[in-house]
């Protein structure tokens, strides 16, 4: 299995020219499809959104017959140049920039996992076929549906990215970028907090602020309007959606599933519902664990191991939410790609990271399954799910791992003095008759 790897490795990195424009005109002619095809996907919102700036109509609609544009006012202002396109150009344009995202996701990656900035440090054979391929179908997804899941997984990658290289200003503006469209991204804010990283915090909060101000310059007297708006469409978006059905790939829903409830929201309201308190548990188990393995990497002082503990962040992004939908495991990008450079390397828990890489790749092959009476069959196991905690248990397993192996602060501290009685005894004068 490594040889095949390793020859796939060492066939991309020989032919990367010609690698790279089959790339190219597979997208091209790709975008090209999707945009004749003439279905706009979940971008289609934002596609009327644009067009409703432009034509001076409001900017949110009721949405109690479907999906409606759910973002934030700032967002559509920035896409509202996109307006002066037809729509198809729109479509493939967007086509192309999803996949700008999920690469440049891939490439900042990749510096942080192995130092790019350092002229001697090398991707080994084999890395970019491990990375890519657990995750390539979540990828291709979202550029089919026009998901800006992909923008904002680059925003914080890239803020992980520049927090890590001492920019902390800029760390902040990108990680409130990422949440300017949907609030998700939050979450990072519990790394940055228990890494005690003040000035990307301080950061994030100042641009948020300046983020939901700056519009007011276009709305003027009628943006409190707007704003309300905003938040009550949101809270619509919460009602048109049954929360067990099979799209849906969060830890609630598969507890809603598993209990064999089908109702749509409000959900998580009732203590008497069993399900009540399987969900939330597994909520507090999931953040305990991440929590626990934040502190842990911050005892050990291993790069690898703080890399884990901002992969658990993003998978908690995926998993927590109660109406999670399958394009949301896009956020497996950072984690399988840390899998794959311990697979390759010779630390612990590399034929372990093989093993589940491996797993990921047959559970998208399930996913695709499509024979007649099986067709969402896999969906409806939350096969999503299980991709997420399996990769969520091995990181917090390694962390956890590497953590016990360090020797106790009483030991260093007895060690230490030890030394130093040592030597303060061995450099004593010694007296002389």
């Amino acid at each position: 299995m490594m040889r095949l790897i390793y020859r796939a490795g060492d066939l991309i990195v020989r032919y990367k020219r010609v690698a790279l424009m089959v790339a190219v005109v597979a997208l091209l002619a790709e975008a090209t499809r999707v945009t004749w095809r003439g279905k706009t996907g979940d971008f289609g919102p934002v596609i009327d959104a644009v067009n409703r700036l432009a034509a001076g109509e409001p900017l949110y609609v009721g949405n109690e017959t479907g999906p409606t544009y759910p973002y934030s006012p700032l967002y559509a202002l920035l896409l509202q140049p996109l307006g002066m396109l037809p729509d198809p150009a729109i479509r493939f344009l967007w086509y192309l920039l999803t996949w700008l995202f999920v690469a440049g996701s891939w490439s900042l990656t990749a510096r942080i996992l192995y130092d790019r900035e350092r002229s001697d440090a090398a991707v080994p054979k084999g890395y970019w076929f491990l990375a890519v391929a657990p995750v390539s179908y979540f990828a291709y997804y979202n550029a089919l549906n026009g998901q800006p899941t992909p923008l904002m997984m680059f925003l914080v990658i890239l803020s992980y990215y520049l927090d890590r290289q001492g920019r902390q200003w800029l760390a902040g503006i990108a990680l409130a970028a990422s949440m300017l469209i949907k609030p998700f991204p939050v979450i990072v804010l519990g790394f940055c907090l228990l890494r005690r990283r003040w000035l990307t915090i301080l950061s994030t909060a100042v641009a948020s602020c300046v983020f939901l101000i700056l519009p007011v310059l276009r709305f003027k007297e009628h943006y409190v309007e707007v704003l309300n708006r905003w938040m009550q469409v949101n809270r619509q978006q919460q009602t048109i959606y049954d929360i067990s059905d099979w799209g849906h790939q969060s830890i609630s829903s598969f507890w809603y599933r598993a209990f064999g409830r089908h109702h749509p929201p409000p959900f998580l309201t009732d203590p008497a519902d069993p399900v009540f308190w399987f969900v939330w548990l597994s909520i507090a188990a999931l953040v305990v664990v991440t929590v626990l393995t934040t502190l842990a990497a911050a005892r050990t002082g291993r790069q690898q191991d703080e890399h884990a503990a901002f992969a658990l962040y993003l998978l908690c992004w995926a998993l927590l939410p109660p109406t999670s939908w399958k394009h949301y495991y896009i956020l497996l990008l950072f984690p399988c790609a840390l899998l794959a450079k311990i697979a390759l390397s010779n630390e612990a828990g590399g034929k372990a990271s093989m093993r589940v890489l491996g797993a990921l790749v047959v559970g998208l092959i399930l996913l695709h399954t499509d024979l007649p009476g099986v067709k969402h069959t896999f969906y409806e196991l939350s096969t999503c799910v299980f991709m997420g905690l399996l990769v969520f248990g091995l990181l917090a397993v390694l962390v956890a791992k590497s953590f016990m192996a360090q020797p106790s602060p009483s030991l260093v501290r007895a060690t230490r003095h030890g030394s130093l009685d040592g030597e303060a005894q061995g450099s004593a004068p010694r007296r002389t008759s």
